[in-house]
Parts: structure tokens; sequence; C-alpha cells
């Protein structure tokens, strides 16, 4: 038995009242009956004498220490082994089979079962303890099954590891603000801003006045390779505008340059190839196969959440909010959480502003928020702990970090926008601009290269930027893939004769250029036409020449040094980017390709060989009965297109 004290520091109040009870039996006085004692502790200790009867017992069988002693009803100790284990597989299976099952289902199961059996069964409050008890482990393999345990054991990537801008994300964003425009209507600008994952300095900001669109983001990369220099590699979240074929050519020619345009599920993917889905304090909430429902999944998940912050850029975001609210701007919007007294009052001092004209132009908005920016690059970042400049002067000196630049006409080059033009005489025209290719020579006639002219009718590429209209106009050749520097069409005044004369000097110049290679392309090979009119031809020829002859050319112009270096930049960027395998932005998509190519006779390589028979196998029956028909109708528009032509 153990000691009194051991009893009495580790008992309860009362039990250390049991324990005074029992010494007080084991002490009493001499000569005293057994009812006489027992009524004398009851009167000593306020108790009733079957209490006193039952304390002493129980110290006496059990000793000083307490023992629980097992209960009915609520108690877990009612139940049997066997209806125990029945409960929980039992509620288990029902979750993994049906998706749903309550305690109290499972509990009345349990008791049908228990009465054939003869199991002892608890009270249905008891059951609700004893499946508490499960294992949350189990619970989620038999909800989720092993995706669920691998949301568990995720392994998210160390990004401070990093070299500055070896990683850039990429995301959109609406402002919190009304601004106007010049006509006074009133709209939420939007930016497209890439931001470096080491330093969280914004590589590149472009702001909108309406929906971002493919050039926003082109004009935020551009702003950051100038700026910054190259970048490694670049993770987006694959909206419209980052998958618009039209933003295609950018990314072939980023990589020639050596940098990657990555779809940004590759930033949360694990060890196992899955892409893990993150909530707002980091925690994974759920697991993908693939980049595509990666997408799927985050769009349907973070429709409900509010300024989500998964992501350091979307954190940057709301710093970049807080920050212009601290420059206390007009026109901020309202709070969708706040009460119905706030958000009245909200909408009213909306309308005041709006009224009396303090909302700010789309202009001024730009520039606030490029303040703002000033401000975020040099405030103490909470993750770095100094400012994110200071960490980038961090990678300079104590690491060696040095930016890679490239020249700024490849920077020209690069984000020159591709589009079709028709050549009509010698020109083609953009935004109600007419172009001309340069003056001819009978080189570049008899090569059919570096000039328009002899495009005409023809259907070509052009190459020119839409932000930056002084940077110039190419057409690149359909044959050699040259770049030719386009100049915009001169008007002659009709009075200026030194002009009209300059003119017609190099309309006579180009003329001869093509009269001297065909000259040289038909030497010796003597006439095939004879005919009684074939002196007055020699006579009218020899009076052409001499009336050219009186009309001097003036010299040919050459382009600027930089015009010219951009020119032979694009066409290295056009050429090096066709040699480039196609970026497709799923298998889906390149299968269409593949079928397209098939169609229209090509001879697939044996990559897309492979890759069409290995599509083939994994095809479900609708995607199977799409390609089927597809295939059908396009057979069908080829013989017609055929039967025409």
């Amino acid at each position: 038995m153990a000691s009194l004290t051991q009893a009495v520091f580790q008992g309860n109040k009362k039990h250390r009242e049991k324990v005074a009870v029992f010494e007080a039996w084991q002490t009493r006085r001499p000569g005293l009956t057994v009812r006489m004692a027992e009524e004398e502790l009851s009167d000593r200790f306020g108790l009733s004498v079957s209490t006193v009867r039952r304390y002493i017992k129980e110290i006496r069988e059990n000793g000083y220490l307490p023992v629980e002693k097992p209960k009915q009803g609520r108690s877990v100790f009612a139940w049997d082994n066997e209806a125990l284990s029945f409960l929980k597989a039992f509620y288990l299976a029902v979750q993994r089979d049906v998706g749903y099952c309550t305690v109290r289902n499972a509990y009345n199961q349990t008791c049908k079962v228990a009465l054939e059996k003869g199991w002892a069964v608890g009270s249905e409050p008891s059951a609700y303890k004893h499946l508490k008890t499960l294992s949350t482990l189990l619970i989620d393999y038999t909800q989720g099954g092993r995706r669920a345990l691998d949301n568990l054991f995720y392994i998210a990537r160390d990004l401070s590891t990093l070299k500055p801008f070896e990683v850039v994300v990429g995301d959109q964003h609406r402002f919190n603000f009304w601004v106007v425009d010049s006509k006074g209507k009133k709209f939420r600008p939007e930016c497209y801003a890439w931001l470096d994952m080491r330093t969280r300095l914004p590589y590149g900001v472009s702001f909108e006045a309406g929906p971002y669109n493919f050039r926003t983001v082109a004009r935020a990369l551009r702003q950051g390779l100038i700026r910054f220099g190259k970048f490694g590699s670049t993770y987006n979240d694959n909206g419209k505008p980052e998958t618009a074929k039209k933003i295609d050519w950018l990314v072939e020619a980023l990589q020639t340059f050596g940098m990657k345009f990555t779809d940004e599920a590759e930033l949360f993917k694990t060890e196992d190839g899955h892409y893990a889905l993150e909530d707002e304090s980091g925690a994974v909430i759920a697991m993908a196969d693939t980049c595509e429902v990666w997408h799927k999944k985050n769009r349907r998940i973070f429709a409900r959440v509010k300024n989500a912050k998964t992501k350091p850029i979307e954190r940057f975001f709301s710093t970049f909010e807080q920050l212009l609210l601290d420059r206390f701007l007009p026109g901020y919007v309202r709070n969708i959480k706040a009460s119905a007294a706030e958000d009245e009052e909200a909408t009213r001092r909306l309308n005041w502003q709006e009224a009396n004209g303090y909302l700010l132009h789309y202009e001024e908005f730009v520039e606030q928020a490029n303040l703002a920016l000033e401000t975020y690059e040099q405030r103490l970042h909470s993750s770095l702990k100094h400012s994110p400049r200071d960490e980038m002067m961090k990678a300079i000196e104590k690491e060696g970090w040095e930016p890679s630049r490239i020249k700024l006409e490849d920077i020209k080059a690069l984000f020159m926008e591709p589009d079709h033009r028709i050549v009509r005489n010698n020109r083609i025209t953009i935004s109600g601009i007419n172009y001309v290719g340069p003056n001819l020579t009978s080189e570049m006639v008899s090569q059919n290269r570096n000039n328009l002219a002899g495009l005409q009718g023809q259907r070509i590429e052009v190459r020119f930027d839409p932000d930056d209209p002084s940077s110039g106009v190419y057409a690149i050749h359909p044959v050699t893939r040259e770049a030719i520097f386009l100049t915009p069409e001169k008007r002659i005044d009709f009075f200026d004769e030194k002009a009209v004369a300059a003119a017609i000097a190099e309309k006579n110049a180009n003329i001869r250029a093509v009269s001297e290679s065909y000259a040289k392309t038909i030497k010796g090979f003597g006439k095939v036409i004879t005919s009684s009119r074939y002196k007055n031809l020699e006579q009218g020829k020899k009076i052409s020449n001499e009336y050219e002859a009186k009309f001097l050319p003036d010299p040919e112009l050459t382009d600027s040094e930089f015009a010219q270096a951009v020119g032979e930049r694009l066409t290295i960027v056009i050429n090096a980017s066709q040699n480039r395998r196609s970026v497709y932005s799923s298998e889906r998509d390149r299968f269409d390709a593949i079928l397209d190519a098939v169609m229209d006779g090509a001879v697939l390589s044996e990559a897309d060989q492979a890759f069409k028979l290995k599509y083939e196998k994994n095809m479900s029956e609708d995607e199977r009965l799409f390609f089927e028909t597809k295939i059908n109708l396009g057979l069908e528009a080829r013989k017609e297109k055929t039967k025409w032509h």
C-alpha cells in the first residue's frame, strides 16, 4: 500500500477526504463499537454513515492511490472490444463507399449487430467519444485516398537559394480604385507585374486603362529586360492573354536568348510529379495531376477567396494596394465585407468624390502607382528582414551576382510584334501610314532579296512595335527570312519641283535596277521573236535610254546604324525561332496540330509519330469521337478546296 503522503499529494480533494476518513477509522478510540465509531466519523466529516462505510472499504481494498472506477452509460468502459471494432470499421467503410456517415447511424447499426452477437454496447454519447479517438489520418485517407496523404507530406521548394531574377512570377491585378479617362468615364485600371522570387523586386509592371492583354504582359517583360537584364525562368497563371496565340512569337524569341517561359503550376510541383494547391496560410489543401487540372482547381477554389495570399506576388499586390491607400488617394472601392452602415457611407463618399471631380485621371493614378512602387522597393520586407533593394545589393556585393544584359537593339527586335500585310505597289499600310521598301539595286533584283517591290500582291509578315512606332517597321522576306527595313512614304508637295525631280530620279533608278538585272539574266540568249516591228522597237528603246540618261539618280539612301542593327538581330531571332520546337499549351493542342499537318500531307518527324501513337492509346472515347469527326470534316473541306482549284 502506498504511503499516506503520496496519496495526499497525488489524489484529488475528494480522494483526500476518503483517506482522512480511513485514517480516522484506523485511529478511533478504543472501546467504541463499530456502529458508534461510524456515527462519530459521520458527525465529524459531515457524511452519512453509509458513505463512511464505503470510503473505508474503498481505501482498504484499493490502497491510498486513487483508482479509476469503471462506469456505465457515457463511459467507454461499457463497450466490448468487438463492438468498438465494428463501430469504427463501419463508420470508415461508409465514409469510403457512400461519402457520408453520421455517428448516430453507425451507432444504430452497431447496436443491431451487437444484439445478434451478444456484445456489450455503451450509450450513444459514448460512441461520439470513441469515434473522436480515430486518427485524422484514417479519416483523410478514407475521404481523399492517397492524394490526401500527399498533401500532408508535400515538400515545398526553398526559394531563398535562388539568384536574383532566376525565377520571376507574373500575374494580373485589378486595382481597388476608380479613376476616370479623358472623356470622364469611370473605370478601374489594371496592371500586369513580374515579381522576382529572390529579392521580391518588381521585375516589371505595366499598367492598362482597361482589361489587360498580351501587350500588357509583353510591356512588363520589356521593362524588366531594360532595367535588370535577362531573367532565368518566368512563371505565370496561364490566363487568356498569357496563352494567346499572339504571344507565341515572344515565347520563341525569349527562348532564343536562353530565357524560359514556364507555367506557374511548375512552381508548385512536388517531388512525385503532382501539383499542390495552397490556401492563404500556405498550407496544402489539394493536389492535381497535371498543370491543366491545377489551373481549374485553383480558379474554382480561389474564386471565393478575397485577396488570396497564396503566392508572393499576391502578397506584393496586397502591399501595393496598402501603399496606394497610404497616399490618401480618392476613389477607393468599397469593402464587400463591410457592414450595411459602412457600405452606405462608402458609397456616399465615392459619389461625393465623383460629383466634385476628386477622382484621379488615369495618368495621375499611374504616376502615384509608380511612386508607391518606389516606396515598396525601399521599405522593410517582412520575409527578407530588409528592403528588396538591399537584398539585391547583398547578392551583388556578397555573392558576386552580376546582371546579364542584352543589347538595346536586341530588346527592340524581341518585342516587335508580328502581323501580316499585303504588298501593293511596293507599299504596305500600318495604322493608316504607308511604308515603302529600300531603293533597288540590280543585285537585289537578281537574288530576289531585301526588297519589297518583288513581293507585289503577296501577303507577308511584318514586324513592328505598336507601343513604340519610332523603332521602325520591318518586312520579313518570305523566302530568305531577311528583315527589310521600311520607311514611311514621303508625300511630295505638288509645287516643290526639286522634291518632284528627286522622286522621279528614285523611281527611274529602281526601274533601271530591274532592267539591268533583266539584261544580265538574258545576256547572250538572243532574240526569240522576229517581226517587222523589230526596228521600231529598237529605236524606241534607244530614245528611252537617252531620256533616262538625262536624270542621274540621287545616292542610294542608307538606314541608320541602329535600324540596320535591329534588322540584323530581327533576322537572327526569326531564323532561330523557326529552328526551335513548337510550343504547345497542352498535349491536346499538340495532337490537334499533328492532325492538321497529316491532313495537309506533311511528313511527321519520329518524335511527332511517337507522340501521336502514345496519345491515341490513352485518349478517352469522347476524345476519339471528337477527333474522328474533325478528320472527316477536314478531309471533306480539303476535297472541296481541291475540286475548285
